[in-house]
C-alpha cells in the first residue's frame, strides 16, 4: 500500500529532494528557491520508501506545475498520473487560470491526455477549467 501527503515549501522536503536525487533528476532540478513556497506531492510506501513527487506554484496568473520525478523501481506503475491528478485536482481550487506543466519528454502522452497542449520544447498548457479527466 502506499501513501500520499501534501506539504508546502521546506516542510519535510529532505525526502523529496532526497527522492529527485535518487530518480535521477538533474543536479539544478533537485532543489531551487520556487521549492520555498511551492506545494509538493510526495508519495511513498508505507513503510516509508519513496515512490513519486511533484510540486506545482504560481506564476503571476498560471500555475506552474513541474519536478514530476517517480522512482526507477516504480516508473512503469501509474505513480507519476497519481501525481498530476492530485495537483490538478488542486489545481482546479486555486484562483490561477491557466496551468503549464513543465514535464519530461517520457510524460508528454499523459500530459497530453488531459487536455494540455504543448506550447514549448517541453511546455505544456491548459486553462484550468478545460482538463479533460478522462
Amino acid at each position: 500500500m502506499f501513501k500520499a501527503v501534501w506539504s508546502i515549501g521546506r516542510d519535510g522536503f529532505d525526502r523529496i529532494e532526497a527522492l529527485r536525487r535518487a530518480a535521477g533528476a538533474c543536479p539544478q532540478c533537485i532543489s531551487d528557491g520556487k521549492d520555498a513556497y511551492a506545494g509538493h506531492v510526495y508519495v511513498c510506501e508505507e513503510t516509508g520508501e519513496p515512490i513519486a513527487a511533484g510540486r506545482m506554484y504560481p506564476d503571476g496568473d498560471a500555475l506552474i506545475i513541474d519536478r514530476i520525478a517517480v522512482m526507477p523501481q516504480y516508473d512503469a506503475m501509474p505513480y507519476a498520473e497519481l501525481v498530476l491528478r492530485m495537483l490538478l485536482f488542486k489545481a482546479q481550487e486555486l484562483p490561477q487560470r491557466e496551468i503549464r506543466i513543465n514535464c519530461e519528454e517520457k510524460r508528454f502522452a499523459l500530459v497530453r491526455r488531459f487536455g494540455f497542449a504543448q506550447s514549448d520544447a517541453h511546455t505544456f498548457t491548459c486553462s484550468r477549467n478545460a482538463i479533460v479527466w478522462d
